[in-house]
């Protein structure tokens, strides 16, 4: 029904109604004027006439409805197989994903299916009012469901479809980091399917068998610098590729580290490590201690001005926020002052990186003010020289056999990890899998204690390239992180599909304090395979008022593949110092992953509102066919007594 208060917030509408109201009267009046002679039956019949006339011409523009009273269902199939239009009934619609699907559809099938094809849920109100909505299929999120607030929604779902979901990796990472991704292999069957990493140049990398609902992780380590596509593979017993999914990795060059080593003695572990750190552009200084008041030092690829700024070497916190990593032995670090050792803490809590090299100097003398810092270190005095085999580390399940490197160790191994502290990261094992090097997070940084020693011999016996790959582990895991901005999809998937709206946000770390709301930083996103002119375009990004750093904008991709964030205002002032690279999937991409969200957020709101609803009725437009034949009708029959009856 068409209720007053809704046609007097409109006042074209009202003054409309008015005037036809008006010119009614007027019509009556003439009419009754003019057939005052005429017989009772004549005036009446054709009064009823014009207030039909009147009638019909006004239901064509209020449009009024009806309310329908019986359980009216509309069907919505939600679902990538598009053979079921073959199938749709006059009370089922097909939502499909985009409007190319749409296009597809249009040049397949019949026009006469056309009428039953949505491209949003909320089309279905308008196409087929209903007081009950029957979904079948993949589902819908928590965006789409909002059109159904108020109704009663019975779900069908679809089977599940065979592929990977939640998956989780880092799309960015620094050359010669392990690059990682995990995820759950769903599939409708319980047997056994075999999952493949395949390198961008289409070689496999690691290979597992599978069944449904298992968890795994697989690795492994880009050689260049650049963007790499690798895919996962699901391959049934049959040897078909049932799944094929896109795994993006932007390769960037790492800054080099800065190094800070502070020796009692001079020593050819650290004469190695000055030499491995020239070959790979560390910069590192090195302090020796030749005597109580005596210091010798040497630099590479370090200027001498930082220096003349610091007065050297001392433990400032000017000098060391300098470097990335402090590397000490236990002798010296026991000669320097409690306030020194206050300083190193507080340097560690603003992000520098600790590694205490443990000998017997250290283990076997007391220090109040080192028993704090190294709380979480359980330090026995070892009963005899002894050697140990040695695994790198590199995350809970990426362990890394040095073919079994041994090399001394200063004291007793740290406790099993069972017994660790939950704080207490180990980074390198034996073949026992006891901890020989562990670190702790304090704050921003890291505290590493290492009771290995003499990792020159690796270098002496012609094993260099495991004597950089032990360093250069230790001061990834352990050195201060590098402070990149970060990009990223907010969005269910956390991942940018094609023609998907999505909001891209970068944290930026911010050295100036946060402005006003409404400032906004402008920044360039253009498509990687083409002409930077052709595929250029701004988008506005509005700093997010409770998070420092973070800026947010609206984006919809319009092409998949490789995308860069440009050179922008930020960058201009050093806020941006790396390529931002990001990747948007294909829309066939991620299918199982993409149900299962939609899947999961349909049952929840029928969980959480079951009984939403069903509205007593729906209310129906009366047609408009109905109002064109009365009018026409009555305006006939009046025309005919003008002309034969006047």
């Amino acid at each position: 029904m068409v209720k007053l208060e809704s046609i007097l917030n409109f006042p074209l509408l009202f003054s409309s109604m008015l005037f036809i109201l008006l010119a009614l009267v007027l019509s009556v009046y003439k009419l009754l004027t003019r057939l005052k002679d005429a017989s009772k039956f004549h005036r009446i019949g054709l009064l009823f006439l014009n207030l039909v006339f009147f009638l019909s011409f006004m239901g064509l523009i209020i449009q009024p409805h009806y309310n329908d009273s019986s359980n009216r269902i509309s069907k919505l199939l939600i679902q990538d197989d598009l053979t079921v239009m073959k199938k749709l009934d006059k009370d089922e619609f097909l939502l499909v994903s985009s409007l190319s699907q749409l296009g597809q559809l249009s040049q397949q099938y019949q026009l006469k299916f056309s009428s039953q094809i949505l491209t949003e849920p909320e089309q279905l109100q308008l196409k087929s009012p209903a007081s009950e909505i029957e979904l079948i299929g993949d589902g819908l999120s928590e965006t789409q469901l909002a059109a159904f607030d108020n109704m009663r929604l019975n779900f069908v779902s679809a089977e599940l479809k065979t592929g990977l979901i939640s998956p989780e990796w880092l799309e960015s990472i620094w050359l010669g980091n392990h690059f990682s991704v995990k995820a759950t292999l769903q599939t409708s069957s319980n047997g056994i399917f075999t999952v493949e990493l395949v390198d961008p140049i289409g070689q496999v990398v690691q290979q597992l068998s599978l069944r449904s609902n298992e968890r795994f992780e697989m690795s492994s380590t880009p050689k260049t610098i650049g963007n790499h596509l690798y895919q996962i593979r699901i391959i049934d017993s049959k040897d078909k590729i049932v799944s094929n999914e896109t795994i993006p990795v932007s390769v960037q060059r790492s800054t080099p580290a800065k190094l800070l080593i502070l020796q009692s003695s001079p020593s050819f572990e650290v004469k190695q490590l000055q030499n491995w750190s020239a070959e790979n552009g560390a910069s590192l200084f090195v302090r020796s201690r030749i005597s109580q008041n005596k210091f010798v030092s040497r630099s590479t690829n370090l200027e001498l001005s930082i220096f003349e700024s610091t007065k050297g070497t001392s433990l400032s916190s000017r000098s060391l926020s300098l470097y990335d990593l402090l590397i000490i032995d236990g002798r010296e670090l026991l000669s320097i002052s409690d306030g020194q050792i206050k300083t190193v803490k507080d340097a560690i809590r603003d992000g520098l990186g600790l590694l205490v090299l443990v000998d017997s100097y250290l283990v076997d003398n007391k220090n109040e003010s080192l028993a704090d810092l190294l709380k979480d270190f359980p330090l026995s005095p070892l009963e005899q020289q002894t050697e140990s085999s040695i695994v790198l580390v590199k995350s809970e399940t990426d362990l890394v056999n040095l073919s079994n490197i041994t090399l001394p160790i200063a004291t007793r191994p740290f406790d099993s990890t069972n017994s660790l502290p939950p704080s207490v990261i180990p980074l390198i094992t034996d073949l026992q899998g006891r901890v020989v090097v562990a670190s702790s997070q304090l704050t921003l940084g890291k505290l590493g204690l290492s009771i290995i020693q003499d990792t020159n011999r690796l270098v002496t016996s012609g094993r260099r390239q495991e004597f950089s790959l032990i360093w250069h582990h230790l001061i990834e895991q352990i050195g201060r992180k590098e402070q990149g901005s970060q990009l990223q999809a907010r969005n269910p998937a956390k991942r940018f599909t094609i023609n998907q709206l999505a909001e891209i946000c970068i944290n930026i770390p911010m050295k100036t304090p946060v402005k006003a709301k409404t400032e906004q930083e402008t920044f360039r996103v253009s498509h990687s395979f083409q002409q930077a002119d052709e595929s250029q375009h701004v988008l506005s990004f509005e700093r997010n008022p409770f998070l420092s750093g973070e800026f947010c904008a609206d984006f919809w991709p319009k092409q998949s593949g490789w995308h860069q964030l440009l050179d922008n205002s930020l960058s201009q002032d050093n806020m941006i110092k790396e390529n931002l690279w990001f990747y948007v999937h294909d829309e066939d991409g991620w299918q199982a992953d993409n149900q299962l969200t939609t899947l999961l957020a349909t049952k929840s709101r029928i969980k959480r509102n079951p009984s939403s609803a069903s509205r007593k009725g729906v209310s129906l437009p009366i047609s408009d066919w109905l109002f064109w034949s009365l009018m026409v009708i009555s305006s006939g029959l009046i025309w005919i007594e003008r002309k034969y009856w006047s």
